[in-house]
């Protein structure tokens, strides 16, 4: 059994390679998201596995025509001053990379979760993140990745440390009200506005 996962790895990377060296970013952000590996937890799972698209195709240029204000453009224009593009996979490693939904569905969301939850992309803003999604229990390998943020990003950014905390606080307290983020459909939310949608998900701040 250790030889094959072992063996499964070294697929994953050479894959990873592969895909890079053709210019398929988003599969050989794949292919590590399977090196790496997530176990949902069971509830977690069936919710996953009810969505019709976990893994829904995003497009930047359609949401840039949003009006302001909107889920849809909020995220484009995140994406946009960060430089960022949402994950692009082939069909060939959907299909292939079928059984490690949580993982690419999160790696594809990350910056949504950003949006959503109004932390930047400073270390503080990423503890934030990580701290409301090990706080909701996806997986167990979240929620050491949201201990080891918590241990490391503080060490890398002293400075923020008083930022660490309140966002800390805040993650945490959100995610205890909040429905799972990562199983929610949010294909019908691009085009309503941030704060509706936030309301709607008891993540605004007055919930």
């Amino acid at each position: 059994m250790a030889q094959r996962t072992e063996l499964s790895k070294l697929s994953a990377v050479r894959s990873a390679v592969r895909a890079y060296r053709a210019g398929r970013i988003g599969d050989a952000a794949a292919y590590k998201v399977a090196f790496l590996k997530t176990t949902p937890y069971p509830d977690v799972a069936r919710a996953l596995g009810k969505l019709e698209e976990p893994l829904p195709a995003i497009s930047l240029t359609h949401l840039r025509r949003l009006e302001r204000g909107t889920l849809g453009r909020e995220y484009a224009d995140h994406m946009d001053r960060e430089h960022l593009q949402p994950l692009d996979l082939s069909q060939s490693v959907r299909d292939e990379l079928a059984e490690h939904v949580l993982g690419l569905r999160y790696t594809l969301l990350h910056d949504l979760f950003h949006v959503l939850l109004s932390f930047d992309t400073s270390w503080a803003g990423e503890l934030g993140v990580w701290q409301f999604v090990g706080a909701q229990k996806y997986c167990p390998e979240y929620e050491r990745a949201a201990r080891w943020a918590w241990r490391v990003y503080p060490v890398v950014a002293p400075r923020q440390l008083a930022a660490f905390r309140a966002n800390s606080d805040r993650a945490r307290a959100l995610a205890t009200r909040a429905p799972s983020l990562i199983a929610h459909d949010y294909r019908q939310c691009w085009e309503r506005p941030l704060e509706d949608v936030r309301s709607a998900l008891a993540l605004d701040d007055a919930s």
